[in-house]
């Protein structure tokens, strides 16, 4: 099957049957809600997500990637981290995705952020992360960096985990869209 159709079949499955959500440090979850993410988010393990079928951004980019990696497509994970410049240490934005690499080509798998789902198609990965960095900006006074991650420890808080993807690979990235 085609790798666009295949991905786009995947995400429809998504849709139906995976929600965006997350679990808070008293292992409550929060469904389609973003109130106090900051303050109480604990990042949970794969097999939290699945069988429970919720996950943020975080959850849902280990899923996919355990999914396309089950149906032999190269596939990573990437951590793009933007903070507000002069902004106080709270001032961050973060989002987990994750990239296929098939014919040529390099397909983005965004399931977890409603307003921009969809499978995006770019010639490499690099023109992919810079439209990503704009999309994710605060603003023209945003620092945003791209991290390539392997793994997600289980119960970090988000500024832990922030603090954990800073220490994995700076991925190179191009300023052009």
């Amino acid at each position: 099957m085609d790798t666009y159709l295949f991905l786009k079949k995947f995400l429809q499955e998504m849709d139906e049957k995976f929600s965006y959500g997350w679990w808070d440090e008293n292992n409550i979850c929060h469904k389609e809600t973003m109130e106090n993410f900051h303050e109480l988010y604990r990042t949970s393990s794969l097999e939290q997500a699945a069988k429970n079928h919720v996950g943020s951004c975080i959850e849902q980019s280990l899923y996919q990637r355990e999914y396309f990696t089950y149906h032999n497509l190269p596939t990573k994970l990437y951590t793009l981290v933007s903070k507000k410049t002069g902004g106080t240490d709270a001032d961050f934005r973060i989002h987990c995705f994750t990239l296929v690499f098939k014919d040529n080509l390099v397909y983005h798998f965004e399931h977890a952020s409603a307003q921009r789902k969809g499978v995006y198609i770019y010639p490499n990965k690099e023109r992919c992360f810079a439209k990503l960095r704009y999309q994710y900006d605060f603003d023209v006074t945003s620092d945003t960096n791209i991290y390539e991650i392997d793994s997600v420890p289980t119960g970090l808080s988000l500024q832990e985990f922030k603090q954990y993807v800073e220490k994995k690979p700076l991925q190179k990235q191009l300023y052009i869209i």
